[in-house]
């Protein structure tokens, strides 16, 4: 085709299409345009505003006409006013189904549907559930309206709901999926109101709706502690099936946190606290008391709860708020096999938040051997030489042992000191920590004038028997048993005897503490003194009487005897005349006058003074002549008779009192007759004569004193054959006549054969009794 015909052709359809479409664009622009002009004309024909609030009034009465040409004429329809009021919220306000209809087919109103009003926060949706239009409020969630909208400001449909108990609004909202946890302005949620209101069933609903169950109540607590707190099985069970936060805490008002397991304890829940801990709880949780709950279990003393944290793993090591472990704890309440569990779990014997809150010092404090022997055993750390010391503070002799045996020094000092915990022990005079100090190797040191000031005896015997010098001088050179004896200290001082101390030692320049023992009549250190060695024969005392003389004035039965065996002279004459302290110390008027005056008087004369049987024993027994007389005739049976003591006079004429008595005559006075017994058995009977009226023969007990077979009265110068005297007196058996009846001046006469029969059979010291 010709180039040129073509470029025409082709200018003249690009012309003719140009023309098409400005010929449409002028009439669509013409149309719109139009179609405006044609509606605000219309609109201002009838005085409407063209405004949102004229849209609004539309609405509300339902003048869908109004509405349309608002709309044509530019107003949008889902616009609202300066408070957010919107056409369709008018609409549904009056209830107006047709302007409903209208507005929500209108994409510009579903776009603005949530748009709340102020401050009133209502939206079209707030509105139909008020109303309880339920079909409408469907429509408008399914044209994307929202439920977390408030029935009232701040207060959620839902929460509203449950607070009522408005069953159908919270079937309704929970089918349609609201958040269950929205709670508006509310401070709990509608789980919490459910809860508070006790609403199990409802409870269970939200749950199951995706409510969390770990929003605090109305209490400010998690509900899981609130149904605790409350004992509310139902609750406690739904929320703990829900996944409930089994740790969860809230304040205990001093800066610490509890859980639920802190209030089920403190409660005694025992079913809750086995479900929270097979939950997972912390074992290691604080009780109500501010304390880890193991420890506040062991200080109750509660085996169950302590085993059952325990058992789901609780810490031993933790702390109370003083620093205390649960092993303390136990410690302090000596429960040695809670103590054992604790140690077999690995607890360390030592945790404590100081060396005060250590177990092992507690087991100290409170004395209990077999706890310190334990937990030793497990591995507590400790300083030997400081609970050495500690336990000699205490006196505690056993857990000393312990220590000694564990391998603590007995040489040990006090801590920051030199002085040895044995030097203290002997000085304090605690005799249990000596002796066990002792017999773990401890020196005895220069300790023996430090026993003796504690006044302790025991001690002072075991530091003597470990080996002390009973004879180390003190600090101002007095010789231990001087000190004794002069403080008077007299079983001190026998132990100081037992262990070696000089028995002569001296209490004066003058004499020793023997001879003034023994002149002022102590006993006591007399014979401990004699009996330990000392020195006494040929010793007197300051006064120039002898040992023995003194002892037996002082009636020191004991030591009279002690020196007789000892080997005082028993045949040394006492000094006459004697010291008036002396003589003052027999009860006899003569026989002090003999004292004064006589000769030759000796011990066993003075034994029969002071009518002492057992040491006129000794006496002949040591060989004293009981026969001998002093210098103007008096013996020691002559003695015996002053006071009819026929046992004395027994001692002194046959050296003891026979027994059985092997020969003994009695003399009835009554019947007149005389009988021989031997060895116990009569075995002669003669008639005899006694004393007559006026010169009556004494009754009483007696022994033959002497005999003579051809005695001559020296009172009536008459013959008196077979003459046998009794105990010295001025009577005796002898022949003479019997006219059968008493006679006599008081002897008792008997035949010549019944004379001459007991002349052959009695002796000097047989026993012869005259009885009325």
């Amino acid at each position: 085709m010709n180039p040129a015909a073509l470029f025409f052709r082709t200018f003249l359809l690009a012309v003719f299409t140009l023309s098409l479409l400005a010929g449409a664009i002028v009439t669509d622009y013409y149309l719109r345009h139009e179609v405006t002009r044609k509606a605000k004309r219309f609109l201002a024909e009838r005085g409407v505003e063209l405004s949102p609030s004229s849209a609004i009034e539309s609405a509300r009465q339902g003048e869908l006409i109004l509405l349309e040409k608002l709309e044509i004429a530019g107003i949008d329809l889902g616009t609202g006013d300066d408070r957010g009021f919107t056409p369709l919220l008018a609409a549904v306000k009056a209830g107006n189904r047709p302007a409903i209809e209208f507005l929500m087919s209108r994409q510009g109103v579903l776009g603005n549907l949530n748009r709340m009003t102020e401050p009133e926060r209502e939206t079209p949706l707030v509105v139909a559930l008020r109303n309880r239009d339920f079909d409408l409020a469907s429509r408008l969630l399914e044209s994307g309206g929202k439920l977390e909208v408030d029935a009232e400001a701040g207060l959620p449909f839902l929460a509203a709901a449950v607070r009522s108990g408005d069953g159908e609004m919270i079937d309704y909202l929970l089918t349609k999926g609201v958040e269950v946890d929205y709670r508006g302005a509310q401070p709990i949620t509608p789980l919490a109101m459910a809860a508070e209101m006790g609403e199990v069933g409802l409870m269970k609903r939200l749950v199951e709706a995706g409510a969390d169950p770990n929003v605090l109540g109305a209490s400010g607590k998690p509900l899981l502690i609130e149904a605790v707190k409350e004992g509310n099985e139902g609750e406690f069970t739904l929320l703990l099936d829900g996944k409930a936060d089994v740790n969860a805490v809230t304040s205990d008002g001093r800066g610490g946190e509890l859980s639920a397991l802190s209030f089920a304890v403190a409660d005694d829940r025992v079913e809750m606290q086995e479900k929270l801990l097979g939950a997972g709880a912390s074992p290691d949780a604080k009780g109500i008391g501010g304390d880890p709950l193991l420890y506040e279990a062991v200080v109750a003393n509660d085996q169950a709860l302590v085993d059952r944290l325990l058992k789901h793993g609780a810490k031993c090591e933790v702390l109370s708020s003083d620093g205390g472990s649960p092993l303390l704890a136990a410690v302090k309440l000596e429960d040695i096999d809670l103590v054992d569990r604790f140690l077999a779990k690995g607890a360390d014997a030592s945790f404590g938040e100081s060396e005060t809150a250590a177990p092992l010092l507690a087991a100290v404090e409170l004395g209990n051997l077999a706890l310190v022997n334990q937990l030793i055993a497990a591995g507590a750390k400790y300083d030997p030489q400081e609970l050495l010391a500690t336990s000699f503070l205490k006196r505690d002799d056993p857990l000393m042992n312990l220590l000694l045996a564990k391998g603590a020094n007995p040489e040990s000092t006090f801590p920051g000191g030199p002085e040895r915990v044995f030097d203290a022990a002997v000085r304090e005079g605690a005799t249990g920590a000596v002796r066990t100090l002792l017999s773990a190797g401890a020196k005895i040191g220069d300790n023996l004038w430090a026993a003796l000031l504690t006044g302790q005896d025991d001690l002072i015997r075991l530091i003597l028997a470990a080996g002390a010098n009973p004879r180390q001088p003190g600090p101002d050179g007095q010789d231990p048993l001087d000190f004794c004896l002069t403080n008077e200290r007299y079983a001190a001082a026998r132990i100081l005897l037992d262990g070696g101390a000089d028995p002569d030692a001296r209490f004066d320049e003058k004499e020793t503490w023997l001879t003034k023992s023994v002149r002022e009549g102590n006993s006591e250190v007399s014979l401990a003194l004699v009996e330990k060695g000392a020195t006494v024969k040929g010793v007197k005392a300051t006064d120039g009487h002898s040992l023995l003389g003194w002892a037996i004035a002082n009636k020191m039965t004991e030591v009279a005897v002690a020196l007789v065996k000892a080997g005082v002279d028993v045949e040394a004459e006492e000094k006459i005349p004697s010291r008036t302290e002396f003589r003052e110390k027999f009860e006899s008027t003569t026989f002090r006058y003999h004292l004064q005056v006589d000769g030759r008087i000796r011990p066993i004369m003075m034994a029969a003074a002071q009518r002492n049987h057992e040491v006129a024993q000794a006496l002949m027994d040591a060989g004293a002549n009981g026969k001998a007389y002093s210098r103007k005739y008096l013996s020691g049976a002559i003695i015996g008779s002053w006071y009819k003591d026929t046992q004395m006079q027994q001692i002194c004429l046959l050296g003891k009192v026979p027994n059985p008595q092997p020969r003994m005559v009695i003399v009835d006075l009554s019947s007149q007759r005389v009988t021989l017994y031997e060895n116990g058995v009569a075995t002669f009977s003669t008639s005899c004569s006694t004393g007559r009226s006026g010169y009556g023969t004494p009754a009483g007990e007696y022994v033959i004193s002497d005999r003579n077979r051809h005695h001559v009265s020296n009172i009536y110068h008459s013959s008196m054959p077979f003459f046998q005297r009794f105990s010295f007196a001025a009577f005796g058996l002898h022949q003479g006549h019997l006219p059968g009846y008493p006679a006599s001046h008081g002897c008792i006469r008997l035949s010549y054969e019944g004379a001459r029969y007991l002349w052959g059979k009695l002796d000097v010291g047989d026993l012869a009794i005259v009885q009325p």
